[in-house]
């Protein structure tokens, strides 16, 4: 094992350019500035909140869209749909002289 290999199982924060460490979280894909080489207890609680406010993101968004398909698929089908009300067609009979 290289030492690289070995320090990224040991260590799972990655130092910043500008200072500190920062911790890739590819649950929610996104990154989190933490205060050590490793995040502590309490900034692993705040990744889980964080985690657990974005799956009820992501779910009211797969909610949102479902619902305003199915307001498209309604209105689709409503504006489709033969009205009682239309115009009937109206036949005519004309006699054609030759």
């Amino acid at each position: 094992m290289t030492l690289m290999a070995q320090c990224g199982k040991q260590f799972v924060g990655r130092r910043k350019a500008g200072g500190g460490y920062t911790y890739y979280d590819f649950l929610q894909n996104r990154h989190f500035d933490i205060a050590g080489p490793n995040p502590t207890s309490k900034e692993l609680r705040y990744f889980d909140e964080q985690y657990a406010l974005y799956l009820d993101t992501q779910r009211r968004e797969a909610v949102a869209a479902a619902f305003a398909e199915r307001q498209n698929r309604m209105a689709r089908a409503i504006l489709l749909r033969p009205s009682s009300l239309s115009c009937r067609p109206i036949c005519l009979r004309i006699r054609f002289s030759c």
